[in-house]
């Protein structure tokens, strides 16, 4: 499915591993809209757009707790030692094994999905994007003015 036919259907649900080993379902199941990251650790570009968005929260132009990174393909083990290094303060979860990346339109990573209160995919973009955290904090400031 091309990500453009993705936008308005219904966010699918997945499994992933917390970084203490417990499983979750993503999205979560919160009233609030979300930013799933798709990335890998090997990952080059990843590396930058992770980077961006942490800055932004840092900056506090974008809330922690709706970003929120999936590893795809590795394993808990390699997340873990590669956030030794690169802390963030998003959540960040494992998909070691791919599922999510069969779900969801990802051909490349990052991929970053947002994700409607009512869990539906409102957009998808693949790639570091000029204007990715600038549509991040949009989507978000759109949301929260509806609930203002």
């Amino acid at each position: 499915m091309a990500s453009f036919d993705a936008e308005g259907e219904p966010a699918p649900s997945f499994s992933v591993l917390a970084l203490d080993g417990q499983r979750t379902t993503l999205p979560l199941a919160t009233e609030t809209p979300q930013i799933l990251i798709f990335w890998a650790t090997w990952c080059g570009p990843c590396k930058i757009e992770l980077s961006r968005y942490n800055d932004a929260i840092a900056e506090g132009t974008l809330p922690a707790h709706q970003i929120l990174a999936v590893s795809v393909g590795e394993p808990l083990d390699t997340i873990k030692q590669y956030l030794e290094s690169h802390p963030y303060k998003f959540s960040v979860f494992a998909d070691p094994e791919a599922a999510s990346a069969r779900l969801y339109p990802v051909s490349a990573t990052p991929t970053v999905v947002h994700v409607t209160s009512d869990k539906k995919i409102d957009w998808i973009g693949t790639g570091v994007s000029p204007l990715g955290l600038w549509r991040a904090r949009r989507f978000l400031q759109k949301v929260s003015d509806y609930f203002w």
